[in-house]
């Protein structure tokens, strides 16, 4: 549900160059190429496994001149990898501290879920590092995190643009939190109103129809 809610909120300009640091097997570089053809999209994982599915799955969507893949860690990612300076990066990146909760014991699993291989403060170093000037970071992350993003933020010399709860519905706590950041300060960080998920209360995502490998 993540990167669907995540991609929903994202609305980039003709030629913008979006980068998904931690693209897993390529959900969201393909729902932001289905709705968006005219940007082109960079994907990245450290994970073989899944950077080979991603790939594969932009060619089952006929997208490999708009959407490329690459297989690398984060921490190493230069600006000659991916081209040009990114006009929005996205990442739903490792949601759980290492060190707390169980480990799973699937080595891909735990580094997608656990704080293993990247933290939160690293995404938003190498944002810092790759964006342009007027470029935006956006992600998903539990809600309970928000003072590490925070203090993430302020480390990398990023600045809060926006915040959004979501919640599955009204009278539930809010689970996740929508965040954007910029590279400049803004006037004021913008808290918007819950994002409610129920099925009375929809939030507007849209179908696409892209496919994945099982």
């Amino acid at each position: 549900m993540d990167p669907v809610i995540l991609c929903d909120q994202i609305t980039p300009r003709p030629g913008d160059h979006i980068l998904d640091l931690g693209c897993g097997c390529g959900i969201m570089p393909l729902i932001l190429g289905d709705r968006h053809p005219e940007t082109r999209i960079t994907g990245v994982d450290i994970q073989n496994t899944l950077a080979d599915m991603a790939a594969e799955n932009v060619l089952a969507n006929q997208m490999q001149g708009r959407v490329q893949i690459l297989n690398t860690d984060i921490n190493h990612l230069t600006l000659q990898d991916i081209g040009s300076e990114a006009d929005i990066i996205i990442s739903n990146p490792p949601y759980k501290k290492k060190g707390t909760g169980r480990i799973n014991p699937h080595r891909g699993k735990a580094i997608a879920r656990h704080e293993i291989l990247v933290t939160i403060d690293q995404i938003f170093a190498k944002a810092a590092s790759l964006l342009a000037p007027d470029g935006s970071l956006h992600l998903i992350f539990p809600v309970d995190r928000m003072a590490e993003i925070t203090a993430a933020a302020q480390t990398a010399g990023l600045f809060l643009k926006s915040t959004r709860p979501v919640k599955l519905s009204k009278k539930t706590p809010a689970f996740r939190i929508l965040v954007s950041a910029v590279n400049h300060p803004a006037k004021k960080t913008e808290h918007l109103n819950p994002l409610i998920l129920d099925k009375n209360h929809h939030a507007p995502i849209k179908a696409h129809q892209t496919c994945f490998n099982p």
